[in-house]
């Protein structure tokens, strides 16, 4: 299932069929890929400083979550630009995107557990609110979205193109115990905010603007 999220200053009207955009004098960029993060840091550089695994050890228990909102700029994929500064006229923008790069997730959670609960928050979330969440949108998956909006003549026309990331919040909480006696545990509860992607609904803001030059 996909869907496409239109913001605009104007009627954005998403087409089935549009006029390519290399037919059309229109520019296509394509945003770099993004990795995962972590308190801000890319996961495969990340290492949490806490945990000591020779000595502490924490099993997941169970996951709260209190937030559930999109973000509707998550992550921007692809750029375009067609110009019109040289007509009068009112021109026609007609874009469809041929390509795109891996754009990751990003969490938020205290320093003192692993990262591999990631995994199961998500398993939490589609269990008790059927919320089917993924980490990552994969090379190419937005390919073949289109847009249309008028330029106005003497302007250049853009589109910016935005993944909608899913915003959770809430608790987990997980037993920690020393590994001389698992027996004697207790249980830590901390926060965690993340955005992340739906993983039936492929969800594309499209987003117009205008400028002189």
């Amino acid at each position: 299932m996909k869907k496409i999220c239109c913001n605009l200053m104007a009627t954005l009207m998403v087409l089935g069929l549009c006029v390519p955009a290399y037919a059309s004098g229109i520019s296509e960029v394509t945003m770099p890929p993004t990795e995962t993060t972590i308190n801000g840091i890319p996961e495969s550089e990340y290492h949490d400083p806490v945990q000591t695994r020779d000595v502490i050890a924490r099993t997941f228990y169970n996951y709260k979550n209190n937030v559930h909102k999109e973000d509707n700029t998550f992550k921007k994929f692809a750029h375009f630009r067609q110009d019109n500064t040289h007509s009068t006229d009112k021109g026609s923008m007609n874009v469809t995107v041929s390509q795109s790069d891996k754009q990751g997730s990003e969490w938020s959670f205290s320093q003192g557990y692993g990262f591999e609960f990631k995994t199961k928050i998500l398993g939490s979330l589609k269990a008790d609110y059927n919320l089917n969440l993924k980490e990552t949108r994969e090379r190419n998956e937005a390919v073949g979205y289109t847009a249309s909006h008028p330029v106005s003549g003497g302007k250049v026309g853009y589109f910016d193109m935005y993944y909608i990331g899913e915003k959770i919040g809430g608790e987990i909480t997980y037993k920690q115990f020393n590994t001389a006696n698992p027996s004697n545990f207790i249980y830590v509860t901390e926060d965690v905010n993340a955005t992340v992607y739906d993983k039936d609904v492929l969800s594309v803001n499209a987003v117009y603007y205008e400028k002189s030059n």
